[in-house]
């Protein structure tokens, strides 16, 4: 069974929004600054989780097709 995308992908940006918004307020930056960098970096990581997780689930399907397609030729050869 394949990664829902969403839900990963929006917990990481959501972590991801907060931790650059702490960062940015300790080193001492203005409301505004921290707010544009945090969502920023918050929509390209949206993107980043997206298209890795993507990737896994198409590895992973590869992976599990392959060895369905491999079992069935044993039982073929097996059989004959």
């Amino acid at each position: 069974m394949p990664f829902e995308i969403r839900p990963i992908a929006v917990k990481t940006a959501i972590t991801v929004l907060f931790i650059i918004t702490a960062i940015d307020l300790y080193k001492g930056l203005p409301p505004y600054v921290c707010c544009k960098r945090a969502i920023a970096g918050s929509v390209i990581m949206y993107f980043i989780t997206a298209y890795t997780v993507k990737a896994i689930n198409a590895i992973l399907i590869n992976s599990v097709d392959s060895s369905n397609n491999e079992t069935q030729s044993n039982k073929v050869n097996d059989a004959a």
